[in-house]
């Protein structure tokens, strides 16, 4: 998904389309109303996304923007260091945003490895939490470095946050970030 290359290295959302157009507009509502997505575009932490890993293999895209082919990496991975949940007293409250794409339209897993990632820190032994940012969802909790993977049949994309588990504190106010849990009340800030 395009969106989710443009809010990884946190450059304007411009919608290129006719708002007019109802179908085209019912297409994207879902992407383009996605607060994760449009937070970690948004936000700040000295870092304006990077390019982690990318395939030695290529791909040819039809059309990049010029209407022109291009040959571009089978998949690639991109990351962006986020900052800390406000108020997060926690020592590993390290947070990076983490973008999955596969170019060639044939499903692929893609992953990296966690401490390939700029910004991130050790999560400690709560482990960290992992959220979807397109499925709007959290994923079970890695531990350790390890590496994050994801199988990209029918959407090209993965996108996830990866950081803290636990925080002293549970915010009310909807955040972009880890869902990060009181250790006394399991609720989460999504």
């Amino acid at each position: 998904m395009a969106t989710g290359a443009w809010c990884i290295i946190s450059n304007p959302l411009v919608l290129a389309m006719d708002l007019r157009d109802a179908q085209m507009l019912d297409s994207v509502w879902s992407i383009i109303t996605n607060r994760e997505a449009v937070a970690i575009n948004q936000a700040w932490h000295g870092d304006s996304g990077r390019l982690v890993a990318q395939s030695a293999a290529t791909v040819s895209l039809p059309n990049c923007g010029s209407g022109a082919p291009c040959s571009v990496p089978r998949w690639m991975v991109w990351s962006k260091a986020l900052p800390p949940l406000p108020n997060a007293t926690t020592p590993h409250s390290s947070r990076a945003a983490i973008f999955l794409l596969n170019n060639n339209h044939v499903p692929a897993t893609v992953a990296t490895s966690l401490a390939a990632v700029r910004g991130l820190g050790a999560c400690g032994s709560a482990g960290c939490a992992v959220r979807s940012v397109w499925e709007k969802r959290d994923l079970p909790s890695t531990h350790g470095d390890g590496e994050v993977s994801a199988l990209l049949v029918t959407a090209p994309s993965s996108f996830l946050i990866r950081g803290c588990r636990w925080c002293a504190l549970v915010l009310t106010a909807r955040s972009c970030g880890v869902c990060c849990r009181n250790r006394m009340t399991p609720r989460c800030l999504w």
